[in-house]
Order: C-alpha cells, then sequence, then structure tokens
C-alpha cells in the first residue's frame, strides 16, 4: 500500500525536513495500525525545480520545489491493510496530503497458485472431458481416449476494479481427444 504525499518549498534543507516530519507521521500512522516496522519503506523523494525546467515555459509557482515522496506498506496481512485504508483520510488532518493516483494505488498479489493448481487442472480437464462427450454425442461419434493435453496459461486478475484484493484465477488447457465412428 503506497502513501504518497507531496510537499511545496523554496528551501531544500527546509522542504527535506518537512518530508521527513510527513514521513515519521504515516510511519507512525501504520505503526499504530498494527504493522511492523519491518513492513514499512521510504522511497527518495521526486524533487521537481520549477526553475530549472527542460521543456516548455518555466512555472509560474510560488514554489521553487515540488517534491513527491512515497511510504510503501509491504504486508500480507489483507484484513489490516484494508481496514487501514478506509483510515489513511485521518493522515489529511495532521497535514499529511495523500496523492491518490493510478501510480499510488494498493496493490494485493495472489501468492496461493500453487495450492490451487492441482484442484483447478482437474476441474478444467473434467470440463473438457464433458465437452468432448457433448462433441461426440452430437457428432454420433464415441469419444475415444485423450491424444494430447497442454496445461495451459494461468491468469490471475482482479476481480474489478474497486475490489483489488479479490482474484479471478483462470487455467486454459488443452485436451485433444480421438472420435470413433460407431
Amino acid at each position: 500500500m503506497p502513501l504518497a504525499f507531496t510537499e511545496t518549498g523554496n528551501d531544500l534543507a527546509v522542504l527535506q525536513k518537512t518530508i521527513d516530519g510527513k514521513r515519521e507521521i504515516v510511519t507512525k500512522f501504520l505503526i499504530d495500525a498494527g504493522f511492523k516496522s519491518l513492513e514499512i519503506t521510504q522511497s527518495a523523494p521526486k524533487i521537481r525545480d520549477n526553475q530549472a525546467q527542460e521543456y516548455g515555459t518555466k512555472s509560474e509557482s510560488k514554489y521553487r520545489y515540488i517534491a513527491q515522496t512515497t511510504v510503501l506498506l509491504n504486508s500480507e496481512n489483507v484484513l489490516l491493510v484494508k481496514s487501514t485504508m478506509e483510515k489513511a483520510g485521518s493522515l489529511v488532518g495532521q497535514g499529511v496530503a495523500i496523492v491518490s493516483d493510478w501510480q499510488n494505488r494498493t496493490e494485493f498479489l495472489f501468492k496461493g497458485l500453487n495450492s490451487i493448481k492441482p484442484e483447478m487442472i482437474e476441474e478444467a480437464t473434467k470440463n473438457a472431458r464433458s465437452a468432448a462427450e457433448k462433441f461426440a454425442h452430437d457428432s454420433e461419434s464415441k469419444l475415444g481416449k485423450i491424444r494430447n493435453a497442454t496445461q495451459g496459461l494461468f491468469t490471475i486478475t482482479d476481480r474489478d476494479i474497486n475490489s483489488p484484493d479479490k482474484k479471478n484465477v483462470r487455467v486454459v488447457t488443452v485436451v485433444e481427444y480421438s472420435l470413433l465412428d460407431d
């Protein structure tokens, strides 16, 4: 779970102190929520100097520097991450303006593929046989033995954009049967 925030200033040393203070606030928020310090990392700030723009016109901003930094949480406790996400807005009241965009979205990784693979392959094989039996019946043939079978690619996708913690796991298998005439 990335918690990114932006700060502005005209003095780099002062800006760095401000960033450090906000990082402490975010880190304390995560630790108070129940996470371990080993689950929390910090990125180096990305600094943009508005007076040193290479392309286009120079910014008319009253601040010379814009810094964005991220405090990253990497935890396997999905329920705690979700409940903490819901409370992250409380950081605004502590002066931390959280940046929410596609680059800073929470990702939930599925690590249990090996435990469900055998069951999924078994189900895919049964479904392939059922489809082949239907095809044989419709063509007035008899289903023969498997000629060839390959386990295809497993794909893991978010169930939907609003539920990244819920996953769809899919396997594609190709099973070739021989059809026998009666």
